[in-house]
């Protein structure tokens, strides 16, 4: 004797919430995504605000549109000039460190970190 679920069994209603709960984490995920565009749209100092709405709305394989040269970051590029550096071996660096602390089983001093820096 169960319980009665309007002519469905409970196997697939519990299937039903699953895939209904996965389509909801999928919608909240796609959402999240989308906000943080919004914030990296409106956060950008030096890319082109042309490409980057072209890059949003692009199909994988499109041509990536030139920078226009008249919106706010292209004229602020131009104006400051700025000198990109490599500072991949800076984060490569801290990654270590986030690796080391987090192996180690006592508590984490700032001398600590000054020795992964050392290499030492």
């Amino acid at each position: 004797m169960g319980v009665y679920s309007g002519g469905k069994d409970s196997n697939s209603i519990s299937s039903e919430e699953g895939l209904e709960a996965s389509n909801h984490i999928k919608y909240l995920s796609d959402a999240k995504y989308k906000i943080r565009e919004v914030l990296f749209y409106c956060s950008t100092v030096y890319q082109c605000r042309k490409q980057a709405i072209s890059n949003y709305f692009a199909w994988p394989g499109d041509p990536v549109p030139q920078e226009c040269t008249l919106c706010d970051n292209c004229i602020r590029h131009a104006t400051d000039n700025p000198v990109y550096i490599d500072v991949r071996s800076d984060v490569l660096k801290m990654l270590e460190i986030i690796n080391v602390t987090t192996k180690m089983q006592q508590q984490i001093t700032r001398n600590n970190i000054v020795d992964v820096f050392r290499q030492s």
